[in-house]
């Protein structure tokens, strides 16, 4: 039996004792009271994608494998442009035609089984209604990373013969 590897941390932090930045030798009896400066020093996304295969083996069942395999093509093709169109007006800053490229995308998503997908659509939605840019920067940024991989995963789902 192999030896289990431990995992990275997903996130690291180190305390400093001061605003310049020096170690903090002691930090015992500390719990509670603030201890200096905090430093993210490493920051690792490994989020999991979550696709539904269930939906993917219904449309080969519904529209055969070369049914299935263009209607799956012309979805994530068009999946792709509607990504880089919620991209585009997320960093542009127009409200209304980041809800459009929102609407747009959730039944291509959800069409190919990435619902949550269209979860971080609709967060990355909701903190631009609160003009929550630092948020709205990071679920932009979480946004782009899981629909490259759920992209990903559809493509090699797509090649496995049901």
């Amino acid at each position: 039996m192999q030896k289990p590897q431990r995992r990275k941390p997903f996130l690291e932090i180190s305390l400093t004792g001061s605003v310049t930045g020096e170690p903090r030798k002691d930090l015992r009896g500390l719990k509670g009271r603030e201890t200096g400066v905090a430093t993210i020093t490493k920051y690792r996304c490994d989020e999991g994608v979550r696709l539904d295969p269930e939906r993917i083996v219904a449309l080969y069942a519904e529209l055969g494998p070369t049914g299935a395999e263009q209607m799956i093509s012309v979805a994530m093709e068009d999946l792709a442009v509607a990504l880089s169109v919620v991209e585009k007006a997320a960093r542009v800053g127009s409200y209304q035609d980041l809800a459009d490229a929102v609407d747009a995308l959730d039944p291509l998503a959800r069409q190919v089984g990435m619902g949550a997908l269209v979860g971080v659509a609709r967060d990355l939605l909701d903190c631009a209604a609160r003009f929550d840019t630092v948020a709205q920067a990071a679920v932009l940024a979480r946004l782009v990373r899981l629909g490259d991989r759920c992209l990903t995963a559809v493509w090699d789902l797509s090649d496995i013969r049901v």
